[in-house]
């Protein structure tokens, strides 16, 4: 993958870590102009408390994916304008592609933070026609090419409560498949890996 990446953050030995996963998955660390800066907020973010330079990068136009210890500060860190929020214990492989998916224009978030950001209302959908958690849930499985029976086992839930999820994620996102859902899901900015 033909990538340059900055790391941020103030833990000296997570950033090295970070720089071992991300050279092993191929992309190439570098100290400035990276085209997606890592930001790894360290172990503890107390609530509210933003570091003043993590806010002045948010600013520019570099995309810029933050690495968290929880899903608390999800979404205020997509509103600040970060281009995706992981897990601080995303490997170098998944963590990689999303940075190549940042670059692309594309939010990134770890599929356990998603149930943190309540109710998301896709860009271009009427009013009213917001994908529910659960929704939200069945997407991301359907953009894993998962079949209905293996997301039912999944969430333990029945294949008819599946099919009834698919059929409210087609209608409000107005595909008609589940890979045109998945597409349309992706242009409106939200992308599980």
């Amino acid at each position: 993958m033909d990538l340059r990446v900055s790391i941020a953050g103030t833990d000296a030995l997570a950033r090295a870590g970070l720089r071992l996963a991300l050279e092993r998955a191929g992309l190439e660390v570098v100290e400035e102009a990276g085209e997606v800066l890592v930001w790894d907020l360290g172990p503890v973010q107390p609530p509210g408390n933003r570091d003043e330079a993590l806010s002045r990068a948010l600013g520019r136009s570099t995309p810029v994916v933050v690495l968290v210890s929880s899903a608390q500060p999800t979404g205020d860190l997509l509103a600040a304008g970060a281009r995706g929020v992981l897990g601080r214990d995303t490997d170098g492989a998944r963590l990689a592609a999303a940075l190549a998916a940042a670059r692309a224009g594309v939010t990134v978030i770890d599929p356990e933070f998603v149930p943190a950001l309540g109710r998301v209302a896709p860009d271009a959908t009427p009013e009213g026609d917001e994908l529910t958690p659960r929704e939200l849930e069945v997407l991301q499985h359907l953009s894993a090419g998962l079949a209905n029976k293996e997301i039912a086992a999944k969430l333990s839930i029945s294949d008819h409560t599946v099919k009834f999820h698919v059929n409210a994620i087609l209608g409000k996102l107005g595909a008609s498949t589940r890979t045109e859902a998945v597409v349309r899901g992706v242009r409106r900015g939200i992308v599980i890996l």
